[in-house]
């Protein structure tokens, strides 16, 4: 059980939207703007749910002071915040949209004011209370989510085909004698040379004689081959 300071005391487990007194949520814009949601609750609770672009990724909390919540409420009520529309038109896409949502003493219902820079002056003030709010250190962390993994670093696992292995014979075996022992033995036959310049080949084999795993490690083992591996990205031109 928590006693928040102020006139409620209630189990955090069993807070509801109901026990919320004001809302941010900041969505994306064209680069790297911080998707988050934090939410302060009747009595000075704070719930953090940070998205995208924010060191606070995942859910957090923590807890006002008596003063710090009172000050912060004081601040929503002498601003009349009713009395501003409930959205903003604005012409200017690379912005994020910003719901700031409050319910006044003894409302039951909320009023949310919807926008980017062309909302008034003191509703992007009271935004800026609550994002120093969420800048702050003193969080608690609940859930961590994974860092979001950039699309340039990922790098595609190259395909294997079985079917297809590079050898690399040494210098001093005698290729067509060689091909022809493992095509009578394996059906093995030349796909390609790869590369003017390297002893290496491209072969497949016949699967009714052998599977690849087999065959790869009867290449790996014959004294004739440097070295032997599936295709992992030789195309066939």
């Amino acid at each position: 059980m928590l006693s928040f300071g102020c006139k409620t005391t209630k189990d955090i487990s069993k807070l509801t939207d109901d026990d919320i007194r004001i809302k941010l949520k900041k969505g994306g814009c064209f680069g790297n703007c911080p998707i988050y949601t934090v939410k302060v609750y009747d009595g000075g609770y704070v719930h953090l749910f940070g998205e995208k672009h924010i060191d606070k990724l995942g859910k957090f909390e923590k807890y006002l002071t008596k003063e710090a919540y009172a000050d912060l409420i004081n601040d929503f009520e002498i601003s009349n915040f009713s009395q501003f529309s409930d959205e903003y038109e604005s012409q200017v896409p690379d912005l994020p949209l910003v719901h700031l949502t409050y319910r006044a003493e003894k409302e039951k219902t909320f009023k949310t004011v919807s926008g980017k820079i062309e909302r008034p002056k003191i509703v992007k003030d009271l935004q800026v209370k609550i994002e120093r709010l969420v800048a702050a250190n003193d969080w608690t962390l609940l859930e961590k989510l994974p860092e979001p993994v950039s699309q340039d670093s990922i790098k595609k696992k190259p395909k294997i085909n079985k079917k297809e292995i590079i050898i690399e014979p040494n210098n001093d075996v005698n290729l067509p004698k060689w091909f022809a022992e493992k095509k009578e033995k394996y059906g093995v036959r030349i796909l390609n040379k790869i590369g003017k310049n390297q002893n290496l080949w491209l072969i497949t084999y016949d699967g009714r004689k052998v599977d690849g795993d087999m065959m790869l490690t009867i290449l790996k083992q014959d004294p004739g081959i440097k070295s032997a591996q599936f295709n992992a990205g030789i195309e066939q031109r």
